[in-house]
């Protein structure tokens, strides 16, 4: 999807979907972005995030993220080789 967006030259903000607030109202659920789950409780249902904070709920989706796989390239040039794999990295992408 973002390589066919960066062919057609479309902006990182025509492309979001929805914000973490709009998904939330939608799926009456509460949303947190930009967490990190240090463990998952088995003896309850809940996970216990990095900063000591924990979550209690019936149901919890963690979208765990993805990472590029480093190509290795090597030369002159390398350095202007972009990984794009979220509309963050597009923006950068499209800023240079």
């Amino acid at each position: 999807m973002l390589s066919n967006a960066f062919a057609r030259g479309k902006t990182p903000e025509s492309l979001g979907m929805a914000t973490a607030a709009e998904m939330a109202s939608q799926l009456d659920a509460e949303v947190r972005t930009r967490r990190t789950v240090a463990a998952l409780e088995r003896a309850g249902p809940g996970v216990t995030l990095d900063d000591g904070g924990s979550i209690e709920a019936a149901r919890i989706v963690l979208g765990i993220g993805a990472q590029q796989a480093d190509p290795g390239l090597a030369g002159d040039a390398a350095d202007q080789v972009f990984a794009v794999n979220d509309l963050e990295s597009y923006a950068r992408v499209r800023r240079a």
